[in-house]
């Protein structure tokens, strides 16, 4: 059913001119891995094992330890909901690098605002430019800015939607080789965040 649905979602998107999304909810928890599966074997992903490699192993507990640290210090916060997702995706044993990446995109979309707002730096009309005036501005080190972007690239969900057969780039998907680099931007991110209050 789900990979029916899953399906006939994205073909009405392709030929709809209004509709640019379907939102669909998973009101069983227990329902929430099947679903994310299904979603990750429709859209063609395929899971890493963070125990493979001991230095994402040991990073990815890191970046565990420090959302439950900032999930016990802000429960009321809006974003905390994302924060959840995000930290349930990478408690698993195996998980999607695409469905990490782009659960941590509107988490660094929320903390780049708020940094923004903090600084009282005018914003943008979207991430890459919020990012590059928070470069811009001397307060956010550019190593960070240089951070965000990064996160901002991999967590665009359109360059895992692609059909890859028209890339002419080489690796056309992200994969296991990537799964340090992300771990180490989003555990940097994640803590620079808290450092600064941002989450």
């Amino acid at each position: 059913i789900m990979r029916i649905l899953i399906t006939r979602a994205f073909a009405w998107l392709k030929i709809s001119q209004v509709m640019t999304g379907v939102d669909c909810y998973v009101y069983d928890q227990g329902e929430v891995q099947i679903w994310s599966q299904a979603m990750d074997a429709i859209l063609g992903r395929t899971a890493v094992t963070s125990g493979s490699d001991q230095v994402a192993l040991l990073i990815r507990n890191s970046i565990v330890s420090t959302l439950d640290s900032i999930m016990l210090q802000g429960p009321a916060d809006p974003v905390i909901d994302k924060i959840a997702g995000l930290r349930s995706i990478l408690a698993r044993e195996q998980f999607t690098l695409q469905t990490v990446c782009s659960l941590a995109r509107p988490i660094l979309e929320v903390a780049v605002n708020r940094e923004c707002e903090r600084r009282q730096i005018k914003k943008a009309n979207d991430l890459c430019g919020n990012i590059e005036r928070l470069n811009a501005s001397k307060f956010t080190p550019p190593w960070i800015a240089s951070t965000y972007h990064f996160l901002r690239v991999v967590g665009n969900e359109n360059i895992h939607d692609r059909d890859i057969n028209k890339l002419c780039y080489r690796p056309q998907v992200i994969g296991a080789a990537d799964m340090v680099p992300i771990l180490s931007h989003l555990s940097r991110a994640i803590e620079y965040w808290r450092d600064h209050h941002l989450l």
